[in-house]
């Protein structure tokens, strides 16, 4: 039995999945809008939903952040995507830190 081609290394890469944070704070939320900022998202000034507080775009990947606290990314195919989670996961959870220390 002869083996199979190896696919195109496009069909190799899956992509990140979608990704929800929630409870984070209207400071931190906005905090989180300008990092994506700095890594080159661009922010959405025309929103169509009363309960968007803000949305960013980073290739095909949509974030938003909403006005009860949750920030909610479509996924996509960018490879830094997976790092701008984790440095969005570093943002909200110093930030949940710092009030839990406060009560």
């Amino acid at each position: 039995m002869a083996a199979r081609p190896a696919p195109p290394s496009s069909f190799l890469y899956r992509g990140v999945p979608t990704r929800t944070w929630r409870e984070v704070p209207r400071p931190t939320s906005i905090e989180v809008r300008n990092l994506l900022s700095k890594v080159g998202s661009g922010i959405d000034h025309d929103l169509r939903s009363e309960a968007a507080l803000w949305r960013a775009r980073f290739g095909s990947s949509v974030f938003t952040g909403y006005v009860n606290g949750t920030i909610y990314c479509t996924g996509g195919l960018e490879q830094d995507l997976q790092n701008i989670y984790l440095r969005i996961d570093e943002t909200v959870g110093r930030r949940k830190k710092r009030l839990a220390r406060r009560r």
